[in-house]
Formats: C-alpha cells, sequence, structure tokens
C-alpha cells in the first residue's frame, strides 16, 4: 500500500510547497509559514495512523514498471514508475509524495533543500548559453526551453579510509648523435607506492535514470550543508526514490577511488620521462555511505531533431550542457573577424605609410 503525502495549510487549506528562498514552507494562498521538519514530522505521524484505514491507492498499469496513484484531492490518476517519489496531480495540481519511496530501508538520510530557484536556473542556462559565439542564436532565448524540471536527485555519499599498492614502470629515454647515428638508450625502473588516504563526502549516483557524465559535471556538492531528510523538502518538487542500491554503489565507488588514487599519488612519482601503472590496487579499510537527496535543476531543449539536456546544481549555480554549433554562427564570426583584421591592416598602413614615404 503506498501513503501519498497532500500538503494543505492548517491555516486556510490552500497548497503548501517549500520556498527556496524563504526556505520554509509557503501557504500560496494565504503566504503562512512553516518549519518543513516540524510539518513534515507530524504530517507523516498523521499518514501512519491513518494508512491501515486508506484503500489501496497503488496499482499496475499492465505495462512494465509502470504504476498508478490516485490522487486524494480530486481522485485523479497518476501515472508514474516505481522510481517516482514526488510529483504533482496532473488534473489538480496539487504536490503529492508518495510515502512509500521514501520509507523504510528507502527513507533518505539527509536532504540538500534547493537554494536556487528557476530564475537562477534561467538566467544560468541564458549565461551558458551564450558562452560561445557560435551557439545558435535561438539558445539565448528561454523560451526555446521546452521543459524546466527541478529534481531530487538520489545519491549515496561515502567517507572513510583506503589503503593503496601501486606497482609501477618508470622509464628515463636519452637519444645521442653521433654522425649520421642516433643512438636512443632506455633505462627502466620497477617503482612501488602506497599508503593510506582519506575520502570525504564522496557523491555515487544511485538513480540511473539520469545521464551519469552530466551529473558528475555538476560536482561537488557542499554536503555538510545537508539537512536531516524530511519529506517537507519535496513539496513542489520532483524526487525520485534510488534504483542502484548500495552494494552496486560501493562497487562505482571503488573504481572511481582507484582513478582518483592514482591522479593524485602518480604526482609524487618525478624524475621519470614515462610513468606507466602495471597493477593498482586500492581497498576500503573503514568506509560509511549515506544515503541523500541532493538538488539539480534539469532543462532540455531541441535543436534539429536533437534533444540537448542541461543541468545545474540547485545548491551551487554551476551549469553544465553541450553546446552546439551553427554553421551561420560560424560564418558569421569568420567574416566579422575577417573585417576586423583587414580594417586594423587599413588603419595600421594608413598610420606609418608617412614614415616610409608611401602618400605624399
Amino acid at each position: 500500500m503506498s501513503k501519498i503525502l497532500e500538503y494543505e495549510c492548517p491555516a486556510c487549506g490552500g497548497t503548501v510547497a517549500f520556498g527556496i528562498k524563504q526556505q520554509k514552507l509557503i501557504c500560496e494562498h494565504c503566504n503562512s509559514e512553516f518549519d518543513p521538519a516540524i510539518f513534515g514530522q507530524e504530517l507523516e505521524a498523521k499518514a501512519e495512523t491513518i494508512a491501515n484505514k486508506q484503500p489501496e491507492i497503488e496499482r499496475w498499469t499492465g505495462e512494465e514498471g509502470m504504476f498508478v496513484y490516485l490522487c486524494e484531492s480530486c481522485g485523479g490518476e497518476i501515472i508514474g514508475d516505481e522510481t517516482m517519489g514526488s510529483t504533482k496531480c496532473p488534473y489538480c495540481d496539487n504536490n503529492v509524495v508518495i510515502m512509500s519511496k521514501f520509507s523504510g530501508d528507502l527513507r533518505p538520510q539527509w536532504i540538500i533543500p534547493f537554494k536556487l530557484d528557476k530564475d537562477a536556473a534561467m538566467k544560468a542556462y541564458k549565461k551558458h548559453a551564450r558562452s560561445s559565439r557560435y551557439t545558435p542564436a535561438i539558445f539565448s532565448n528561454k523560451k526555446h526551453l521546452s521543459e524546466v524540471n527541478s529534481v531530487y536527485v538520489p545519491y549515496w555519499v561515502a567517507s572513510g579510509l583506503g589503503y593503496c599498492d601501486f606497482e609501477i614502470t618508470g622509464k628515463n629515454i636519452k637519444k645521442t648523435t653521433a654522425g649520421d647515428y642516433e643512438t636512443t638508450i632506455t633505462n627502466v625502473y620497477d617503482i612501488h607506492l602506497d599508503g593510506q588516504f582519506n575520502f570525504i563526502e564522496v557523491p555515487i549516483q544511485a538513480s540511473s535514470r539520469y545521464d551519469k557524465d552530466l551529473l558528475e559535471a555538476l560536482e561537488p556538492f557542499k554536503v555538510n550543508e545537508a539537512v536531516p531528510f524530511s519529506s517537507s523538502y519535496l513539496s513542489g518538487f520532483k524526487a525520485d526514490r534510488y534504483d542502484i542500491t548500495q552494494k552496486k554503489a560501493e562497487k562505482k565507488l571503488y573504481q572511481r577511488m582507484n582513478n582518483s588514487v592514482w591522479t593524485a599519488f602518480s604526482k609524487q612519482v618525478k624524475g621519470y620521462d614515462v610513468v606507466t601503472p602495471r597493477n593498482i590496487k586500492s581497498n576500503f579499510i573503514e568506509h560509511d555511505i549515506s544515503y541523500c537527496l541532493l538538488p539539480v535543476w534539469i532543462l532540455n531543449t531541441e535543436w534539429e531533431g536533437k534533444t540537448y539536456r542541461y543541468a545545474m546544481n540547485g545548491q551551487t549555480g554551476k551549469i553544465v550542457g553541450e553546446l552546439p554549433s551553427s554553421k551561420l554562427q560560424f560564418m558569421k564570426w569568420s567574416l566579422i573577424y575577417i573585417f576586423l583584421y583587414l580594417l586594423i591592416g587599413l588603419v595600421v598602413g594608413y598610420v606609418i605609410s608617412p614614415f616610409f614615404g608611401f602618400y605624399g
């Protein structure tokens, strides 16, 4: 059975959503403000009390992985996949949180509330679109965006202590020339490097829904600003539960740790022309992994039949995403550069010509 939480104002019954600027729950009708942690605790306790009296409100649609949830406000059907945890009713626009996605072992320990709103995301996107002269001009138009969503993305966040052991080959290459002959002398060395390292608040994506490279480019998140999870922070936003288990996340953490540790430790290997790792081993000595929801703005647009996706860190404002190049823009700026070079050449020629007696 799924419990759906609907966020209604105790004062007037209006819709309540988390206000990014105020960092509180705000009633959209009477502007009453509520503490998210306290409001969420009371609402979840109430929902738990009446859970056994509720009818079944979740059913399979017949399509694999898709389910129907009934909105308690209007009775409308809300369709979503098995990881959807927070959304809006498409009929009455009510904010709903499906608590079965965030209860028990699925309940996050921490959440970083959104710090930047939709206006900030739009401004960041516009600035990003203008960062390349060759991007089609239409990309700078915010109306060109087909979709702008604020999403709490699930992550596993790891901290701990590790041990590494590297076997490395170092080479020094010396070339000498005598007459028509060139001699190459290569000295080969076996190098052994080991040591301990700390890793602090390393985020590992816990949802397969989102592009891995896109989200990794949004890092770092300031995980020390996370607060204990409350469902109230989800009101007004989309949110997903994890579908990548902690065990799978640990494998990804191990791979990422291997690469990062090698990059850091290899800088200590100096005095060689070529350094090649033969065997890289790193292991956890101890580690702790927390389940956390992190804020991300997802922006989509289309151009010439292709979808372009952008993401903005909802905490720091960092924005990433591929910008296309327009042949028209390239030709335009090429002509401008040619014109400027010619103009500068004419001006310089005019200025220096009297000194060489070229005009009289």
